[in-house]
């Protein structure tokens, strides 16, 4: 409400948490790998659904780990050099967002089997709880960071 710099700026600190978590999932989930935790990385396709439903549903829930792509849009009279910048902005963000999620998908499997991550609707927190011990805590933080930053880049985009 009082200046789209300093909303900027917070979303920019609050992006960098967010990829900060990220980087840490990743990188214990390399180090796991490293220690040969691998047992879960197997394919395992014959439980895969094939109803277009639930296709629908998977790629409906993937738009949400890439939020900020629609946002981008809406904030064009703020973006210097719109032309270039804004399609270089969406490229960037969302490679390095699939990669990320990618890794960290692999870290989860690292510690965590499918039937682990099925039954347990926050992986994350599950996921931090066998990795951190103690200090998970710190996943529950990201969240709250991922989320708070989300909500306030729909404020900013929203109202344009």
């Amino acid at each position: 409400c009082i200046s789209v710099k300093w909303s900027t700026r917070i979303n920019n600190v609050f992006s960098f948490g967010k990829t900060a978590a990220l980087v840490l999932i990743t990188g214990f989930g390399i180090y796991n790998l490293i220690r040969g935790k691998v047992d879960n990385l197997r394919p395992d396709f014959e439980r895969s659904e094939r109803a277009p439903f639930k296709w629908a549903t998977a790629f409906y829930y993937g738009l949400f780990s890439y939020d900020g792509w629609f946002a981008l849009n809406n904030v064009t009279e703020e973006i210097k050099n719109p032309k270039r910048n804004l399609p270089l902005a969406i490229l960037i963000s969302l490679s390095l967002i699939i990669v990320l999620y990618r890794f960290v998908n692999i870290s989860y499997l690292t510690l965590l089997s499918v039937d682990d991550m099925l039954a347990n609707p926050a992986v994350a927190l599950d996921w931090g709880e066998k990795a951190l011990g103690s200090y998970s805590f710190v996943i529950l933080v990201s969240v709250f960071i991922s989320n708070y930053g989300s909500c306030l880049s729909l404020m900013l985009s929203s109202t344009r």
